[in-house]
């Protein structure tokens, strides 16, 4: 399964709201580029991703993984585009504002998130991968926008085939 990579990164940008409960703190907008976000995920639209996340994320906008490694945001885009690629269909891609702290012109949000992804071996066989996570994501208002600074992924689980998968 080695040809096969879930996305570890979705969780850091690629996260998004279908379930609006408790996002009613969150500034409207950022709710907006999340449900953004998971749509153009589940159309495996890598350029409609790329273009979204590029528009939205700072210039030094910073990915860390839940196992501390740090990219900026082009790279992750890079990344998404080529783990796109490998899948035959995402089956579901959404997030969930479980909190949000609001300090003036900067809101930490804690973002859930979960892939759920269908993607074929070597060998033809069709495999599913469920990626849930948990992230701290920081949003800075620059102007009239809202813009990306940090995520920062706390909790994360994969699955493949239903049994614990690590990568």
């Amino acid at each position: 399964m080695k040809s096969i990579k879930p996305i570890s990164i979705l969780s850091a940008c690629v996260v998004v709201a279908l379930a609006f409960g408790s996002q009613a703190k969150a500034p409207a907008a950022i709710a907006a580029i999340y449900a953004k976000l998971d749509a153009v995920t589940l159309k495996k639209d890598v350029a409609g991703f790329s273009k979204l996340l590029g528009d939205v994320a700072t210039k030094d906008c910073t990915i860390i993984d839940s196992k501390g490694k740090s990219t900026s945001a082009s790279k992750t885009m890079a990344s998404m585009a080529k783990e796109l690629a490998q899948f035959d269909k995402v089956n579901k891609s959404s997030s969930h504002i479980d909190k949000t702290v609001d300090k003036g012109s900067t809101v930490v949000l804690t973002v859930s998130s979960v892939l759920d992804v269908t993607a074929k071996s070597p060998d033809g066989k069709a495999h599913q991968f469920v990626q849930t996570s948990t992230s701290d994501d920081t949003w800075v208002k620059v102007g009239s926008s809202w813009k990306l600074k940090l995520s920062k992924t706390t909790k994360e689980k994969t699955t493949l085939d239903g049994k614990p998968y690590s990568m």
